[in-house]
């Protein structure tokens, strides 16, 4: 498969895993609860240890679920359609990408673990892809 068509599959994973699963099970670690606390409470608060079969995820992952696939799918396309790999333009947006997955990494796992722990294969995936470019 080409990069496109495996970053459109992840796009649609991250949509589903963000805006519609539900589950009763829960990964947390201690930080979470002070992280999702304070004047973002209701933006960043999401059930820790409610063992409901309910979405784990917080009104931002719910954005960020809507948010992300668009991105990667508008980079995806705009990464294909440059003819020069040198391009001084592409290789800043090729390291704007990178950064973008680095603090994803980062942030998903300081905010919620299970939100984390669903992006683990898209984490996988992107690695590999951008380790070929």
């Amino acid at each position: 498969m080409n990069k496109l068509t495996l970053r459109i599959l992840a796009s649609f994973y991250i949509w589903f895993m963000y805006t519609r699963f539900k589950t009763s099970l829960s990964l947390h670690h201690p930080l979470e609860s002070l992280m999702t606390s304070g004047k973002l409470s209701n933006w960043l608060s999401h059930p820790i240890h409610s063992g409901k079969y309910e979405s784990k995820i917080c009104p931002f992952g719910h954005l960020v679920g809507w948010l992300l696939p668009i991105v990667i799918i508008v980079y995806s396309i705009t990464e294909r359609g440059r003819i020069h790999q040198n391009d001084h333009y592409q290789i800043i947006l090729r390291k704007l990408y990178k950064i973008l997955w680095i603090a994803i990494f980062v942030i998903s796992a300081i905010l919620n673990l299970n939100a984390w722990l669903y992006l683990v294969p898209v984490f996988v995936l992107e690695f590999h892809l951008t380790k070929v470019d």
